[in-house]
Protein backbone atom coordinates (compact mmCIF):
# COMPACT_ATOMS: atom_id res chain seq x y z
CA UNK A 1 0.00 0.00 0.00
CA UNK A 2 1.38 3.45 -1.40
CA UNK A 3 1.06 6.61 0.36
CA UNK A 4 -0.14 8.43 -3.06
CA UNK A 5 -3.37 10.39 -2.95
CA UNK A 6 -6.59 7.69 -1.60
CA UNK A 7 -10.08 7.70 -3.81
CA UNK A 8 -11.52 7.35 -0.30
CA UNK A 9 -9.58 10.13 1.73
CA UNK A 10 -12.23 12.67 2.96
CA UNK A 11 -12.03 16.58 1.34
CA UNK A 12 -10.30 19.12 3.39
CA UNK A 13 -13.65 20.89 4.09
CA UNK A 14 -15.17 17.90 5.13
CA UNK A 15 -12.01 17.63 7.89
CA UNK A 16 -12.64 21.10 8.94
CA UNK A 17 -16.76 20.60 9.49
CA UNK A 18 -15.55 17.49 11.61
CA UNK A 19 -13.46 19.56 13.98
CA UNK A 20 -15.78 22.50 13.74
CA UNK A 21 -17.78 19.99 15.16
CA UNK A 22 -15.47 19.17 17.64
CA UNK A 23 -15.32 22.79 19.08
CA UNK A 24 -18.74 22.22 19.69
CA UNK A 25 -18.84 18.99 21.08
CA UNK A 26 -16.15 19.51 23.75
CA UNK A 27 -16.14 23.23 24.53
CA UNK A 28 -14.70 23.39 27.98
CA UNK A 29 -11.86 21.42 27.71
CA UNK A 30 -9.78 22.83 24.51
CA UNK A 31 -6.94 23.84 26.04
CA UNK A 32 -6.04 20.41 26.46
CA UNK A 33 -5.57 19.35 22.76
CA UNK A 34 -6.26 16.07 23.66
CA UNK A 35 -3.60 14.12 21.31
CA UNK A 36 -1.49 10.85 21.26
CA UNK A 37 1.19 10.01 24.09
CA UNK A 38 4.70 9.14 24.42
CA UNK A 39 5.42 6.83 27.09
CA UNK A 40 9.24 6.48 27.30
CA UNK A 41 8.76 2.98 29.24
CA UNK A 42 6.57 0.75 30.76
CA UNK A 43 7.13 2.14 34.14
CA UNK A 44 6.08 5.43 32.69
CA UNK A 45 3.20 6.74 34.52
CA UNK A 46 2.29 9.58 32.88
CA UNK A 47 -1.17 10.77 32.12
CA UNK A 48 -2.46 10.78 28.60
CA UNK A 49 -2.25 14.74 28.81
CA UNK A 50 0.90 14.78 30.33
CA UNK A 51 2.34 12.15 27.23
CA UNK A 52 0.72 14.12 24.92
CA UNK A 53 3.19 17.40 25.82
CA UNK A 54 6.09 14.87 26.21
CA UNK A 55 5.22 13.86 22.17
CA UNK A 56 5.52 17.37 21.47
CA UNK A 57 8.71 18.03 23.24
CA UNK A 58 10.01 15.35 21.15
CA UNK A 59 9.20 16.56 17.87
CA UNK A 60 10.55 20.49 19.34
CA UNK A 61 13.56 18.78 20.40
CA UNK A 62 13.78 17.46 16.92
CA UNK A 63 13.55 20.52 15.06
CA UNK A 64 16.29 21.87 17.04
CA UNK A 65 14.16 24.93 17.82
CA UNK A 66 15.20 28.03 19.62
CA UNK A 67 14.47 31.99 19.77
CA UNK A 68 14.14 33.50 16.51
CA UNK A 69 13.23 30.17 14.98
CA UNK A 70 9.71 30.78 13.12
CA UNK A 71 7.41 27.42 13.23
CA UNK A 72 4.99 26.28 11.17
CA UNK A 73 2.68 23.93 12.77
CA UNK A 74 0.65 22.04 10.51
CA UNK A 75 -2.99 21.04 11.68
CA UNK A 76 -2.59 22.90 14.90
CA UNK A 77 -5.97 22.44 16.44
CA UNK A 78 -6.81 24.93 18.82
CA UNK A 79 -2.83 25.87 19.70
CA UNK A 80 -2.21 23.73 22.90
CA UNK A 81 1.27 22.23 21.28
CA UNK A 82 1.93 25.72 19.31
CA UNK A 83 2.04 27.29 23.09
CA UNK A 84 3.92 24.89 24.81
CA UNK A 85 6.29 24.96 22.03
CA UNK A 86 6.49 28.92 21.81
CA UNK A 87 6.76 28.53 25.83
CA UNK A 88 9.24 26.14 25.56
CA UNK A 89 11.91 26.95 23.28
CA UNK A 90 11.17 31.03 22.73
CA UNK A 91 10.13 30.01 18.95
CA UNK A 92 7.43 32.56 16.79
CA UNK A 93 4.82 29.76 16.13
CA UNK A 94 2.33 29.93 12.87
CA UNK A 95 -0.71 27.50 13.50
CA UNK A 96 -3.25 26.54 10.93
CA UNK A 97 -5.81 24.56 11.12
CA UNK A 98 -8.76 23.54 8.27
CA UNK A 99 -11.40 24.18 10.76
CA UNK A 100 -12.87 27.71 10.45
CA UNK A 101 -13.71 27.31 14.77
CA UNK A 102 -10.23 25.90 16.21
CA UNK A 103 -8.84 28.79 14.14
CA UNK A 104 -11.50 31.06 16.17
CA UNK A 105 -10.96 29.35 19.30
CA UNK A 106 -7.38 28.96 18.72
CA UNK A 107 -6.25 32.34 18.82
CA UNK A 108 -8.51 33.27 21.59
CA UNK A 109 -6.82 30.52 23.52
CA UNK A 110 -3.49 32.41 22.80
CA UNK A 111 -4.50 35.61 23.69
CA UNK A 112 -5.69 34.43 26.97
CA UNK A 113 -2.81 32.32 27.78
CA UNK A 114 -0.71 36.34 26.50
CA UNK A 115 1.37 34.53 23.94
CA UNK A 116 -0.17 36.49 21.51
CA UNK A 117 3.70 38.19 20.54
CA UNK A 118 5.05 34.38 19.86
CA UNK A 119 1.70 32.59 18.70
CA UNK A 120 -0.73 32.87 15.67
CA UNK A 121 -3.30 30.47 15.10
CA UNK A 122 -5.11 31.07 11.56
CA UNK A 123 -7.31 29.01 9.40
CA UNK A 124 -5.43 27.55 6.44
CA UNK A 125 -5.28 24.00 3.61
CA UNK A 126 -1.78 22.31 4.44
CA UNK A 127 -2.79 21.16 0.78
CA UNK A 128 -2.63 24.53 -0.43
CA UNK A 129 0.17 26.37 1.42
CA UNK A 130 0.00 30.07 0.86
CA UNK A 131 2.81 31.63 2.47
CA UNK A 132 5.87 32.51 0.72
CA UNK A 133 8.90 30.40 -0.40
CA UNK A 134 11.58 29.73 2.54
CA UNK A 135 8.92 31.37 5.13
CA UNK A 136 9.93 28.74 8.04
CA UNK A 137 12.67 27.62 9.91
CA UNK A 138 10.60 23.97 10.84
CA UNK A 139 7.55 22.79 10.25
CA UNK A 140 5.77 20.65 12.59
CA UNK A 141 3.01 18.42 11.99
CA UNK A 142 1.37 16.41 14.66
CA UNK A 143 -1.16 13.58 14.07
CA UNK A 144 -2.10 16.17 10.87
CA UNK A 145 -1.11 14.13 8.03
CA UNK A 146 -3.46 11.67 8.23
CA UNK A 147 -5.96 14.00 7.48
CA UNK A 148 -4.82 14.75 4.41
CA UNK A 149 -5.70 12.82 1.04
CA UNK A 150 -1.92 13.30 -0.59
CA UNK A 151 1.28 13.68 1.78
CA UNK A 152 3.28 14.16 -1.50
CA UNK A 153 1.63 16.98 -2.06
CA UNK A 154 1.73 18.26 1.59
CA UNK A 155 5.29 17.48 1.52
CA UNK A 156 6.34 19.63 -1.62
CA UNK A 157 4.50 22.60 0.08
CA UNK A 158 6.78 21.73 3.26
CA UNK A 159 9.40 21.33 1.03
CA UNK A 160 8.92 25.13 -0.66
CA UNK A 161 7.78 27.04 2.85
CA UNK A 162 11.15 26.16 4.19
CA UNK A 163 14.53 28.01 4.34
CA UNK A 164 17.60 25.96 3.38
CA UNK A 165 18.35 23.49 6.08
CA UNK A 166 15.00 23.82 7.83
CA UNK A 167 13.55 21.03 9.09
CA UNK A 168 10.01 19.43 9.42
CA UNK A 169 9.10 16.65 12.06
CA UNK A 170 5.81 15.11 11.79
CA UNK A 171 3.97 12.02 12.79
CA UNK A 172 1.90 9.36 10.98
CA UNK A 173 0.62 5.89 11.12
CA UNK A 174 1.51 2.85 9.34
CA UNK A 175 1.09 -0.75 8.66
CA UNK A 176 3.44 -2.75 10.82
CA UNK A 177 1.96 -5.88 9.33
CA UNK A 178 -1.08 -6.69 7.51
CA UNK A 179 -4.35 -6.14 9.71
CA UNK A 180 -5.74 -9.57 9.67
CA UNK A 181 -9.44 -9.69 8.76
CA UNK A 182 -11.25 -9.56 12.20
CA UNK A 183 -9.27 -6.47 13.24
CA UNK A 184 -9.82 -4.64 10.16
CA UNK A 185 -13.63 -3.69 10.75
CA UNK A 186 -12.15 -1.57 14.13
CA UNK A 187 -9.27 -0.14 11.99
CA UNK A 188 -11.77 1.39 9.22
CA UNK A 189 -14.48 2.38 11.86
CA UNK A 190 -12.19 4.54 13.61
CA UNK A 191 -10.53 5.97 10.68
CA UNK A 192 -13.99 6.90 9.22
CA UNK A 193 -14.69 8.37 12.71
CA UNK A 194 -11.95 10.36 12.97
CA UNK A 195 -11.82 11.36 9.23
CA UNK A 196 -8.13 10.01 8.50
CA UNK A 197 -6.99 8.59 5.37
CA UNK A 198 -5.65 4.83 5.57
CA UNK A 199 -2.07 4.37 6.05
CA UNK A 200 0.89 2.57 4.14
CA UNK A 201 3.80 1.13 4.78
CA UNK A 202 6.70 2.71 6.41
CA UNK A 203 9.29 2.11 3.48
CA UNK A 204 7.54 4.38 1.57
CA UNK A 205 8.31 7.22 3.05
CA UNK A 206 11.94 7.83 2.04
CA UNK A 207 11.15 7.99 -1.69
CA UNK A 208 8.21 10.48 -0.93
CA UNK A 209 10.70 12.73 0.56
CA UNK A 210 13.17 12.47 -1.74
CA UNK A 211 10.59 13.36 -4.48
CA UNK A 212 9.59 16.61 -2.29
CA UNK A 213 12.88 17.90 -2.40
CA UNK A 214 13.84 16.83 0.99
CA UNK A 215 16.46 15.22 3.09
CA UNK A 216 15.78 12.14 5.13
CA UNK A 217 17.20 12.61 8.99
CA UNK A 218 15.30 9.74 10.27
CA UNK A 219 12.09 7.53 10.14
CA UNK A 220 11.61 5.92 13.68
CA UNK A 221 8.97 3.47 14.87
CA UNK A 222 7.61 4.86 18.17
CA UNK A 223 4.56 2.60 18.10
CA UNK A 224 5.79 0.79 21.58
CA UNK A 225 5.99 4.25 23.05
CA UNK A 226 2.32 5.12 21.53
CA UNK A 227 0.09 3.28 20.68
CA UNK A 228 -1.51 0.93 23.08
CA UNK A 229 -1.44 3.03 26.01
CA UNK A 230 -3.23 6.12 23.85
CA UNK A 231 -5.98 3.88 23.31
CA UNK A 232 -6.35 1.97 26.43
CA UNK A 233 -6.28 5.93 28.16
CA UNK A 234 -8.35 7.56 25.35
CA UNK A 235 -11.68 6.32 26.39
CA UNK A 236 -11.48 7.17 29.89
CA UNK A 237 -10.07 10.74 29.43
CA UNK A 238 -12.93 11.48 26.35
CA UNK A 239 -15.88 10.20 29.39
CA UNK A 240 -14.31 11.81 31.57
CA UNK A 241 -14.52 14.95 30.07
CA UNK A 242 -18.21 14.14 28.33
CA UNK A 243 -19.80 13.36 32.02
CA UNK A 244 -18.24 16.49 33.64
CA UNK A 245 -18.57 19.31 30.40
CA UNK A 246 -21.80 18.01 27.83
CA UNK A 247 -25.13 17.61 27.64
CA UNK A 248 -26.66 13.68 27.12
CA UNK A 249 -26.37 14.16 23.26
CA UNK A 250 -23.26 15.84 22.94
CA UNK A 251 -22.26 13.20 25.83
CA UNK A 252 -22.95 10.42 23.45
CA UNK A 253 -21.26 11.46 20.19
CA UNK A 254 -17.82 11.49 22.12
CA UNK A 255 -18.46 8.45 23.39
CA UNK A 256 -18.85 6.80 20.26
CA UNK A 257 -15.65 8.35 19.34
CA UNK A 258 -13.72 6.89 22.25
CA UNK A 259 -15.26 3.79 21.66
CA UNK A 260 -14.17 3.26 18.19
CA UNK A 261 -10.42 4.05 20.11
CA UNK A 262 -11.27 1.30 22.86
CA UNK A 263 -11.51 -1.05 19.39
CA UNK A 264 -7.35 -0.63 18.46
CA UNK A 265 -5.79 -2.00 21.87
CA UNK A 266 -4.69 -4.48 20.04
CA UNK A 267 -4.37 -3.95 17.32
CA UNK A 268 -0.88 -4.08 17.71
CA UNK A 269 -0.15 -3.86 13.40
CA UNK A 270 -1.39 0.02 13.45
CA UNK A 271 1.36 1.52 13.77
CA UNK A 272 2.79 4.72 14.80
CA UNK A 273 6.15 6.69 12.95
CA UNK A 274 7.83 9.73 13.57
CA UNK A 275 9.69 11.65 10.52
CA UNK A 276 12.43 14.03 10.34
CA UNK A 277 13.76 15.37 7.50
CA UNK A 278 15.42 18.76 6.27
CA UNK A 279 15.35 20.84 2.61
CA UNK A 280 19.50 20.61 2.25
CA UNK A 281 21.23 24.22 1.55
CA UNK A 282 23.16 26.23 4.03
Amino acid sequence: MSLDIRADAPLPEAVGQFYDRFVALDPEALASNMHYGYWESPDDRRSLEAAGDQLTDLLARKLELGPGRRVLDLGCGVGGPAIRLARTTGAEVVGITISHEQSRVGQALVEKEGMADLVTVAHGDAMELSYPAGSFDAVMALEAIEHMPDRRTVLSNIARVLRPSGRVALTDFFERAPVPAHKKQAVDDYFTKFMMTWVGQIDAYPGIVRDAGLRLCSLSDISEQTIRRTFQQMPRSVEDRSRKQMDDRNSSEMDQLGAAATGLVDVWELGYLLLVAERPGQ
